[in-house]
């Protein structure tokens, strides 16, 4: 999972709560900042997943980046608001995914602690 996604899924289930036909309109985007920009010289290109900087070759310097804190304001008006490098992902939750987050997120817990015990190996947790 990507950073930022808990946050999204924060997001999501307020605007769910709040504004559900939002949702139901498919109006929902996810803005996305970029993970890794590399810089050669003076410019700079973006790379928003994993995947995207695991198929190219690298040439300049690399920088790894865990969120908006992370970059200049110059960088995230380049990457984020410049139409050309811009990111934007039209999010289309179903039904299930719906009703699986507001079981997560709801103010009954039960269903939470059973599917976090029932799916995380807490032996592979360091500190």
């Amino acid at each position: 999972m990507s950073d930022g996604f808990h946050i999204g899924l924060l997001i999501i289930a307020a605007i769910y709560k709040l504004a559900p036909q939002f949702l139901q309109e498919n109006r929902l985007y996810w803005l996305r900042s970029p993970l890794y920009i590399e810089k050669i010289g003076k410019q700079e290109k973006y790379y928003f997943t994993d995947e995207e900087i695991a198929n190219v070759k690298i040439n300049g310097e690399l920088q790894r980046n865990k969120g908006l804190g992370s970059l200049s304001a110059e960088q995230a008006k380049e990457s984020m608001f410049n139409l050309k490098n811009q990111r934007m992902d039209l999010l289309t939750p179903n039904d299930y995914s719906l009703n699986l987050l507001m079981q997560l997120m709801g103010e009954d817990n039960s269903y939470r602690k059973k599917f976090i015990f029932e799916n995380v190996d807490f032996s592979t947790i360091h500190e």
